[in-house]
């Protein structure tokens, strides 16, 4: 005997009201979530309102004496660290989310800012994490007002959990900067002396090139004279120079250091070359005096091109020079 089995379908009117159940869980799971994500929400703005603010008091007693707008002496590219938008934007010192690639953080751990001959201490332990926390957080700006004046310093500490908190700081402070070596602070001193050297090689330099532009049309023994001349003591001052330059480049510690390493570079290279182009003008015209004739033929153009060569170079050294002071807007007509 055979037995069948028989399936009953599912009614439609038993189907809807499961749905509705279903619904009715979520809708109900969303709304009790609610409260809860809004709160969570509103205490990590509150967090970062703080860290904002405690992070904005360790620039007010580190860094608004020179770098804000209101500063003196005023450090025309990097004024405004007292606007934490305008930094956080800034990629060349800040990399939201990621402390160890912002150049900031690194000046600070490297104890290159504040630097070796600023009358401030370097940040201590706790407030390098502070300001570890707050890029780390992705550099929020909080509720802070920019050109406000310095921040109300706030103690801070960081417990087992990573978040900063507003007690009694723990962290041992700041090691006093040791002395430096006499020779070291030597060569810094000497370094201060490039930019007041800088000037005569670049003027007497291009001097030359114009005395030998001048000579193709007038052909002047003066000039010939003349651009021999400016060739000797540029090279002599562009030589001092680049050496004054190196001796300054070992306490840079701003944010263009491509820009430092191609104008100290380019700096370099003009003054080297200004040796052998000195000793083939010397050499020329003397050999040219002692035959009896003028100075021309190869020589003589190998000589004034790399007079044109080596003028232009100095110009873009000092080009790139005044960018790393002045920046690019330097020559932007004012409004």
């Amino acid at each position: 005997m055979t037995r069948r089995r028989t399936t009953a379908a599912a009614s439609p009117a038993s189907v809807i009201p499961a749905a509705r159940v279903a619904w009715c869980v979520v809708v109900g799971a969303v709304f009790a979530l609610a409260p809860s994500a809004r709160a969570a929400g509103a205490g990590a703005a509150e967090a970062n309102d703080r860290l904002a603010a405690q992070t904005l008091a360790i620039f007010g007693e580190k860094c608004f004496g020179c770098h804000t707008a209101a500063a003196k002496p005023k450090f025309k590219k990097f004024n405004y660290v007292d606007d934490l938008t305008k930094l956080a934007g800034n990629p060349k010192f800040i990399v939201a989310g990621d402390p160890d690639k912002s150049l900031l953080y690194k000046q600070i751990v490297e104890d290159e800012m504040p630097p070796e001959d600023s009358d401030v201490q370097p940040l201590t332990p706790a407030q390098r994490d502070v300001v570890r926390a707050w890029i780390k957080a992705g550099a929020p700006a909080g509720r802070t007002v920019p050109g406000g004046g310095i921040a109300k310093p706030i103690p801070l500490a960081q417990n087992p959990g990573g978040i900063i908190s507003s007690d009694a700081p723990k962290s041992a402070p700041a090691t006093p900067r040791p002395t430096r070596p006499f020779f070291t602070r030597l060569i810094l001193w000497l370094g201060k002396f490039h930019p007041l050297a800088a000037h005569t090689p670049i003027a007497v330099l291009m001097a030359a090139a114009i005395a030998e532009m001048l000579f193709l049309k007038y052909r002047s023994p003066a000039l010939t004279s003349a651009a021999r001349f400016c060739m000797v003591l540029g090279g002599m001052g562009a030589v001092l120079t680049a050496a004054l330059g190196w001796a300054m480049a070992t306490g840079y510690s701003g944010a263009e250091r491509e820009a430092l390493e191609t104008h100290r570079w380019a700096g370099t290279a003009a003054a080297l070359l200004c040796i052998p182009i000195a000793l083939l003008g010397e050499w020329g015209a003397r050999r040219a005096h002692r035959e009896g004739r003028d100075w021309h033929g190869p020589s003589r153009w190998l000589f004034r091109v790399s007079v044109f060569f080596v003028a232009g170079l100095v110009g873009f050294a000092a080009h790139i020079g005044g960018l790393i002071v002045w920046g690019a807007d330097m020559f932007q007509f004012p409004k």
